[in-house]
């Protein structure tokens, strides 16, 4: 009888090893399947269509192999801890049929577990628009709201469909609802980054600063109120907070793009001025060479700009590889400078990064009827 009993532990001891072993392989195997297909469609788009060093091939490589073990050991301790401790909590709030306790429990865990996600905060330093705590707090609720949403589900037995259908439904409502009742002025937003060189930036230390830029239609008096406010909520005037400009536009196309860029106010007409202390610098380069043009603009008198990425066009349509366009990506400087200084650095760029060069940078000027931000220009003037 002992031996049959130290044979049965024994038995038992293997078994668990053995599940063990087979779920380590099951995860394996599915961080495979996540990471080498998109490893290798890398690779070979690397390999074939854009040469890159052998380190840094040799060094992707090395990291695609510790992505999939990393995942693997992630995955296997989450099946056998906290999927098991999420398996005995949820099990223990339906005995207990207190549905307070479970849309409470289930809020907290999904905006705390929400919160303390690397992935969102990196996401909401990224985002210099919105702030960072806003954004956190905002999603973090919102995944609090649909994990209560899910448990009330489950509990209720309400089907998956209709609770898609009431989503979907708001969601294609809600943009038409804020057109058409809170509809002010249409406006483009951009993504770009700043002009400090990589130079500057690698001995502080720093990293490229990312800028958002915004561009909207009104009438002057919308944008005299539009440059009070920015000063006095947004702290425009002081520098380091970003600039502010407004362009007059000549002409729009027909009435009713002049209605919907205006929210429908009556027209009147308003003589333009005469002129201009300061000028917009629009330059137009190849990919990778923004910096060397800005060093020449600063070099001319130029304080700095903003760097918006854009695509080329010809009168040739640009070749396409598996559908996607293979068209010429270009940078746009955004420069804001006195009329004085105007020439000069636009003399300046084309002489020495202009179209015959390796830049191959194309710039012009547009009137700036205001402009808030520039505090060292202004206090020079005073």
């Amino acid at each position: 009888m002992q031996f049959k009993l130290q044979g049965f532990i024994l038995i038992l001891g293997k078994g668990k090893a053995l599940r063990k072993k087979q779920l380590f392989l099951e995860k394996g195997k599915e961080a495979v399947a996540s990471v080498l297909p998109i490893t290798l469609i890398a690779a070979a788009l690397c390999l074939l269509f854009i040469p890159v060093e052998t380190d840094l091939m040799l060094a992707f490589f090395i990291g695609s192999l510790m992505l999939i073990v990393g995942m693997a050991l992630f995955t296997v301790g989450s099946d056998t801890s906290m999927s098991q401790i999420g398996a005995h909590m949820g099990a223990r709030m339906t005995k207990s049929r207190k549905l307070w306790l479970i849309i409470a429990v289930s809020f907290l865990l999904g905006t705390f577990i929400t919160v303390s996600e690397p992935d969102l905060t990196v996401l909401a330093t990224n985002a210099p628009s919105i702030d960072t705590t806003v954004l956190i707090i905002t999603v973090s609720v919102g995944v609090g709201l649909c994990l209560v949403l899910c448990m009330l589900r489950i509990l209720f037995g309400i089907a998956f469909n209709r609770i898609l259908l009431i989503l979907y439904g708001a969601v294609f409502l809600l943009p038409i609802i804020v057109f058409f009742l809170i509809f002010q002025v249409i406006s483009l937003s951009m993504l770009g980054r700043g002009t400090a060189t990589s130079r500057h930036l690698l001995t502080n230390g720093l990293t490229a600063t990312e800028k958002a830029v915004v561009a909207t239609a009104a009438d002057a008096d919308a944008t005299r109120q539009f440059m009070r406010t920015a000063k006095k909520k947004m702290f425009m005037d002081i520098p380091g907070n970003g600039i502010m400009v407004s362009i007059p536009i000549k002409s729009v196309g027909g009435g009713k793009s002049l209605a919907q860029l205006t929210d429908r106010m009556p027209e009147g007409g308003v003589k333009p001025q005469a002129e201009y202390t300061h000028e917009l610098i629009l330059i137009v380069c190849n990919e990778g060479h923004s910096e060397k043009v800005m060093d020449v603009a600063r070099e001319a008198g130029a304080g700095g700009g903003t760097i918006v990425p854009a695509m080329g066009t010809s009168k040739q349509r640009p070749e396409k590889f598996m559908g996607i366009s293979l068209a010429d990506e270009k940078d746009m400087l955004f420069i804001v400078e006195t009329g004085k200084k105007k020439a000069a650095i636009m003399r300046a760029v084309m002489e020495q990064v202009g179209p015959d060069t390796a830049s191959g940078a194309i710039c012009f000027s547009l009137p700036v009827s205001q402009v808030v931000g520039l505090r060292q220009e202004d206090e020079e003037e005073a």
